[in-house]
């Protein structure tokens, strides 16, 4: 038990620093935002004209990392929200493995802690992820309305351009498999007081 409270520590005090670095940055007041921006076959015809000489064709849309100077408030407030709003969500959730790690290390975690414990991790990582990426996705669309404004067509971004769905999914799958266990081992000590 003592290796696994250790790990746990070590592994939460890694992600309790590295979210605390994303934060900071996250809030540094600065005029140019950086993200991915959805480009379409519109967004760059002398690159596509030279592809085709060749025979590549653009399949679908892609997105471009770029550091765009004077950026809209608007933009850079989105963006400085949304990643801050992620951060401070995995803070959250360090902290807590934190917590509960010292408390297996010492001999102080109970059982019952640990499915409410579990729901809480999973619940912060879902609503973190999903507020989050929103609220940069939207800034990021912002941006490339900005960034596109003199092109003579805009392509619109897809569903999914600025989101990812595997946070929210592990989110997800912790808190359901969280409860399935807190009912399973309440129905059990209901059963024969065992559990």
């Amino acid at each position: 038990m003592i290796a696994v409270g250790l790990i746990g520590m070590l592994a939460a005090l890694a992600m309790l620093v590295w979210n605390a670095l994303r934060l900071a940055a996250a809030l540094v007041p600065t005029r140019t935002a950086v993200t991915e921006i959805p480009l379409g076959p519109n967004s760059f015809p002398e690159t596509l004209t030279r592809w085709k000489e060749h025979g590549i064709s653009l399949a679908g849309q892609v997105t471009m990392p770029l550091a765009v100077e004077n950026a809209p408030e608007e933009v850079l407030q989105g963006l400085s929200v949304g990643r801050s709003l992620g951060a401070v969500s995995y803070i959250l959730v360090g902290a807590l493995v934190f917590t509960l790690s010292a408390m297996l290390l010492v001999g102080r975690l109970q059982w019952r802690w640990l499915a409410p414990s579990a729901i809480t991790i999973g619940i912060l990582i879902l609503a973190g992820e999903i507020a989050s990426q929103l609220i940069v996705k939207s800034a990021t669309t912002e941006l490339s309305q900005f960034v596109q404004r003199d092109l003579d067509s805009w392509y619109e971004p897809t569903f999914g351009v600025g989101t990812d769905p595997l946070l929210p999914l592990l989110g997800l799958t912790v808190t359901s498999v969280a409860v399935v266990f807190a009912l399973a081992s309440r129905y059990a000590r209901d059963a024969d007081g065992v559990v």
